[in-house]
């Protein structure tokens, strides 16, 4: 998780960078975050896991598209849902 603990200004930066390189150097970085923001800001393709199972695998967009309510709940950090924790 390469922001974990980062101040936000930090964080970005650090997302910045490894978009340029996977960009610049033309090869596939593979980031494990629950830092949504980040995620979305350097993602071409995103997998979620629940329960020890991919869930989703898509864009950013298709994961802000999505119906599954399992998703949606995660990604608007809602306290209520069908998520189990």
């Amino acid at each position: 998780e390469p922001t974990t603990s980062l101040d936000p200004v930090s964080a970005r930066r650090t997302d910045a960078l490894i978009r340029r390189l996977c960009d610049e150097m033309g090869v596939t970085s593979i980031v494990v975050s629950h830092d949504l923001v980040s995620i979305f800001s350097i993602a071409d393709r995103i997998a979620m896991l629940y329960q020890g199972k991919v869930r989703m695998l898509g864009t950013p967009q298709e994961f802000k598209d999505t119906d599954d309510p399992v998703i949606r709940q995660f990604i608007r950090g809602e306290a209520e849902g069908p998520m189990e924790v």
